[in-house]
């Protein structure tokens, strides 16, 4: 079960010196209320007790959703260095997870984007060459100037069935800014996963992958 540990923060605006609790791993199902706080971006924020200033104390930390199978490991050491992991302990990971989504997030922000896609039933490797059609489509349509695909990104936001015909949306922005959200037929994700092998995507589970 998901139980917190104490560690030691600092006030970045009065110096004070206040305990946080550090979650290792997070179980939605046993505490949905911290599924809540991941998504809405609050987890990792804390606020000094003496000032009442807010921060943000990022660290690395598993996600794991047993009823829906897919656990997310959440690497941010050394960010902007090569990553190295244990093979063997990957391994030996998959052969017990068999059947579960495995992924290495190296922000909150892809932490966050894979949890709202595999909630939604989908595959994030299906979805990913669709954020290409997404920022395409918003940067031509979009009534903001000056805009470089090259500069954006797309972010999945849900799936939604309840049209008349299901979609998909994803949030489009330029230079970390929100400024756009594209609406895709669900058929292009269903093109995209008959044809995943044709393009050399092997839609397998039970194995460490960053998406």
């Amino acid at each position: 079960m998901s139980k917190p540990t104490s560690t030691e923060a600092s006030c970045l605006k009065c110096g004070n010196k206040f305990q946080i609790a550090i979650w290792g791993s997070v179980r939605p199902h046993v505490y949905p209320l911290l599924r809540e706080k991941v998504l809405d971006g609050t987890f990792f924020c804390h606020t000094c007790p003496e000032c009442g200033s807010s921060g943000i104390v990022e660290y690395s930390m598993i996600y794991h959703d047993l009823p829906r199978r897919f656990m997310l490991s959440l690497v941010l050491e050394g960010q902007n260095k090569p990553q190295t992991f244990s093979t063997e302990l990957l391994e030996k990971t998959g052969l017990i997870l068999n059947g579960y989504h495995l992924r290495i997030a190296t922000s909150t922000e892809a932490l966050v984007e894979k949890i709202r896609i595999f909630e939604a039933g989908l595959d994030d490797r299906v979805t990913r060459p669709l954020k290409l059609i997404a920022i395409a489509y918003a940067v031509q349509n979009s009534s903001v100037e000056g805009l470089v695909a090259q500069e954006c990104k797309a972010l999945f936001a849900r799936y939604n069935d309840k049209q008349p015909e299901p979609v998909i949306e994803f949030n489009v922005f330029h230079q970390g800014t929100y400024f756009f959200t594209v609406t895709l037929p669900f058929e292009l994700y269903q093109g995209g996963e008959q044809n995943a092998s044709k393009f050399g995507i092997r839609l397998n589970r039970g194995e460490w992958q960053i998406v």
